[in-house]
């Protein structure tokens, strides 16, 4: 008894450890996108240049996909989690320490709602609307 304890608390702990991974790379996704796209309009501010805006916008839906499978990955990871916390003791059997997340992919939403899902839209929507709006003010005669 005590050793399947154990066995489901190495479990619970491997598996924690990927979240984290998986939301620590979600970060710095976020932070590169940021970095980038931010570069790309001061370039493009600094050399009166606005088409350098306007290609800003590829990144910055380059890296919200990228993002997006970071945070599903992350979600499913989670689903094991639970899957893992509510299983009754000693009913794990073979599925102990599987890593497999297409056993809950059903139970997490995919990919492309994963891309529309609000803490993206904000951040990578926030992103091209402002390298969009960049590359617009640029071509107007007064600025």
């Amino acid at each position: 008894m005590e050793d399947t304890n154990n066995n489901r608390l190495a479990y619970l702990n491997i598996n924690q450890e990927a979240i984290k991974r998986m939301a620590g790379n979600s970060f710095l996704v976020k932070g590169w996108s940021v970095t980038l796209v931010s570069a790309m309009l001061a370039i493009s501010v600094t050399s009166k240049r606005p088409e350098i805006a306007f290609l800003s916008v590829g990144p910055g839906i380059l890296f919200a996909g990228w993002d997006a499978y970071w945070l599903r990955q992350e979600r499913l990871f989670r689903a094991i989690h639970e899957q893992i916390r509510l299983s009754p003791e000693g009913t794990m059997g073979e599925q102990m320490f599987s890593m497999n997340t297409k056993l809950y992919s059903d139970k997490v939403p995919g990919l492309l709602k994963t891309l529309v899902s609000l803490p993206l839209i904000g951040l990578y929507g926030g992103l091209i609307a402002v390298s969009l709006a960049f590359a617009l003010i640029g071509n107007w005669p007064w600025v």
